[in-house]
């Protein structure tokens, strides 16, 4: 059964680019298409599925997996580790990628081309999350450009700092567009280090360098379901994906606040034998509320800013 959430459609001027939002769905990005090619994986489709869902889901106040106190996890058994963390003594759980891409976000403001949505913090957050906070999320389609701009503010009333990390799960089909093998797609980053993780997918505190995919790269060259995180050290991450029809794709994302920069990630994750890889989005590490290692942190009163890009553009065709 296809129990499809109630979608809205957003276009940019020219009308090549569509955006699919879901506000009762996390506000997910539930459908990109380009030129009526549907650029994302297993876009606007709600089909049950034993593998990943794909999409792009919004991962927030958490990347990943928050392990709870308790037995070390390990690569045997950190799929079945209790999640969750603490705060002033008190344990709170918390779900995988956070709870905002599971709850409905009010519409504030909605034209043919710009979206915007409000999630409230609530008695049904404050179980995971003890804090005071609005979370605004913009979508905003211009001709080739898609972008996604966060607000975060911490309510005055929190008595600390409001940790919490945020990404994007985005996840695109390979090929975007040709019926042709996904080994043919290449992929190229501007990335120079990767963050290492360890078998239950936490930081390490190693970071190396790497610099694979300068010159754009089959993606054959990413292991099924390898989490690389990569960042720059020189200017914000981006990741771009390059279809043999020309057409290519590129995420990047920033912060004004350049004190965050060391926490920037693109990283790369999927089954590219399978058809799909994601690009996502980092602000923050995997396993920070557990830690405090890798949290944004917001002082009572005070507002975050983040805005991640979805950039389509379709290289001239040779003339024979």
């Amino acid at each position: 059964m296809n129990d499809a959430p109630d979608l809205i459609r957003l276009a940019s001027p020219d009308g090549r680019l569509l955006a699919y939002i879901a506000p009762d769905q996390g506000a997910e990005l539930c459908g990109l298409e380009w030129e009526g090619h549907e650029l994302l994986y297993r876009g606007r489709d709600f089909s049950p599925t034993p593998g990943w869902t794909g999409r792009a889901p919004i991962l927030w106040p958490a990347i990943g997996r928050t392990f709870a106190p308790g037995p070390e996890p390990t690569a045997e058994t950190f799929k079945q580790a209790p999640l969750g963390w603490t705060v002033d003594g008190v344990d709170y759980p918390m779900p995988m990628h956070g709870f905002a891409r599971s709850l409905p976000w009010r519409v504030e403001h909605h034209t043919t081309s710009e979206l915007r949505l409000i999630l409230d913090d609530s008695d049904q957050t404050r179980i995971f999350y003890p804090f005071g906070f609005r979370h605004a999320l913009t979508y905003r389609l211009t001709d080739g450009l898609l972008t996604l701009d966060h607000e975060i503010e911490a309510d005055e009333a929190n008595t600390g700092p409001m940790p919490f990390a945020i990404g994007n799960h985005a996840t695109f089909n390979l090929p975007l567009l040709e019926d042709q093998g996904a080994t043919e797609t290449t992929v190229a980053s501007n990335a120079t280090h990767r963050m290492m993780l360890d078998a239950a997918g936490r930081p390490t505190g190693q970071t190396i360098p790497f610099e694979r995919f300068a010159s754009p790269a089959p993606v054959s060259a990413i292991a099924t379901f390898d989490v690389i995180p990569l960042s720059s050290a020189h200017e914000p991450p981006w990741a771009r994906l390059i279809d043999p029809s020309g057409l290519s794709l590129t995420v990047s994302h920033s912060a004004p606040d350049r004190a965050l920069s060391t926490m920037e990630f693109i990283t790369l994750w999927g089954d590219p034998g399978g058809g799909y890889l994601s690009l996502e989005a980092w602000l923050g590490k995997p396993n920070a509320l557990a830690t405090a290692d890798g949290a944004c942190g917001l002082s009572p009163g005070s507002t975050l800013q983040w805005t991640v890009s979805v950039e389509v553009r379709q290289a001239a065709r040779s003339r024979v």
